[in-house]
């Protein structure tokens, strides 16, 4: 089901204009990407290099900020037995008194969703993102507009590579 709404996605997305700088580096590493959402450039997404985990599968977090009211989310990554990757809502790893969701106890500010990456040919890349990786050069969060802007989803799910820093 979530990869048919994903192609259905994608169709709609290759109908739009790209926004994306195209000098992007290919070979970005996913720790130094930044991304914008294709269709409001007010909210921008990169991955941050957290400590270690015990439980954690990833050493990376998202932070999705909406410049627009200045809205910060957090997620962090995990697999487990799905088909796909969830991206399980924390609060600021980067805080004092950063409490990992390693325990269902633990609360989940913004709720949860699933992450498709596609690299440049659009193909899936089911990896689970750590540091050293080639950074996506799309990423898919369908549920992100329903969850966090409260719209209906649609192709406001995709964040675009925008820029790497080194």
């Amino acid at each position: 089901m979530l990869k048919i709404a994903a192609i259905t996605a994608l169709s709609i997305f290759a109908l739009m204009p790209g926004r994306g700088d195209a000098a992007v580096r290919s070979d970005c590493p996913i720790e130094n990407s930044a991304y914008s959402l294709r269709l409001d450039p007010t909210i921008v997404a990169r991955f941050v290099k957290i400590s270690k985990v015990p439980g954690l599968p990833s050493d990376l977090a998202f932070e999705v900020t909406w410049h627009k009211d200045d809205t910060t989310f957090w997620y962090t990554f995990d697999k487990g037995t799905a088909v796909y990757i969830n991206m399980v809502s924390i609060s600021d790893p980067t805080a004092p008194g950063y409490i990992p969701p390693v325990q269902d106890t633990v609360k989940r500010p913004h709720g949860d969703m699933q992450y498709l990456a596609l690299q440049g040919d659009l193909s899936f890349d089911d990896s689970l993102p750590k540091s050293g990786m080639k950074a996506p050069k799309l990423i898919l969060m369908p549920r992100f507009p329903e969850i966090q802007l409260r719209q209906s989803p649609s192709a406001h799910s995709f964040f675009e590579l925008s820029s790497c820093s080194k």
